[in-house]
């Protein structure tokens, strides 16, 4: 069972690293790119989480020129943003790049946003839709299904992660 508190927490944190982003866009006057780790369930802050989070600052800080950036955390999992002088399209071919071709790209999540503070979309550049971990299929489609056990998610995450 979920616990609602909790929950709340969650999606408090997520308000909040969405305005980040935007006064990050504010003060810089570029794009924005945030990176954080997919994993499900309410527990964000695990050793798994941390060691996959430490990878993927590492890809984004070394793979853009980052002109600010900043690590936030909190019951969402940490998160890190940073701000690009790039056409957003750009930034997002080569986030989906990382996310399509790094050992641990399906488990990463990066997000461009406009200098309008609205997110770039997969769909927008007709690149491919996320594959689930677990089957390959739609992502999304397997989520708003809850087509596999939490635990199996889980399970294959964490696995993924030690044998990096």
């Amino acid at each position: 069972m979920i616990d609602n508190d909790l929950m709340n927490k969650i999606l408090e944190d997520r308000e909040k690293r969405y305005n980040e982003v935007l006064n990050l866009i504010d003060r810089t006057g570029n794009i924005a790119v945030c990176g954080k780790v997919n994993y499900p369930g309410v527990d964000k802050c695990n050793p798994y989480i941390q060691k996959a989070f430490e990878i993927l600052k590492g890809v984004l800080l070394t793979s853009f020129k980052i002109d600010d950036y900043a690590v936030l955390k909190g019951y969402d999992g940490p998160a890190v943003i940073f701000s690009l002088n790039l056409k957003a399209f750009n930034a997002k071919k080569a986030a989906v790049k990382i996310e399509e071709e790094h050992p641990l790209g399906r488990i990463f999540d990066i997000d461009v946003y406009r200098i309008d503070g609205s997110p770039v979309s997969r769909t927008e550049l007709d690149l491919p839709y996320r594959k689930c971990i677990i089957c390959g299929k739609n992502a999304k489609v397997c989520v708003r299904q809850r087509a596999h056990d939490i635990n199996e998610v889980i399970g294959k995450i964490n696995s993924m992660i030690e044998n990096y």
